[in-house]
C-alpha cells in the first residue's frame, strides 16, 4: 500500500509544506519578488517601478527637485 511508504509518513506526520503564491506585476506579468511598489492604485514590481519614475523625472523635473528637497533656479 503506498500509505506505507516512509516518506509518505513523514509527510503525513509533519504536514506539508506551505504553498508560496507568486505575485505576478500586472504590467509586465513577470514575479514581483520580495517587494512592489503602489503606484496609481496597483502594486508594480522594481523593474517597472523605475520605468514608471524615469518617464515622471522626464515629465516633471520640477516636482521631483522638490520633492526631493533640491533648489530649482531659473536662469533667463
Amino acid at each position: 500500500m503506498m500509505g506505507d511508504h516512509p516518506d509518505i509518513r513523514a509527510a503525513l506526520r509533519s504536514g506539508y509544506p506551505g504553498y508560496a503564491r507568486q505575485c505576478l506585476c500586472p504590467r509586465c506579468g513577470y514575479d514581483m519578488g520580495e517587494r512592489s511598489f503602489g503606484v496609481e492604485g496597483e502594486y508594480i514590481c522594481l523593474q517597472c517601478f523605475t520605468e514608471w519614475v524615469t518617464d515622471y523625472l522626464n515629465t516633471n523635473p520640477e516636482e521631483i527637485a522638490e520633492a526631493l528637497f533640491v533648489p530649482v533656479s531659473y536662469l533667463g
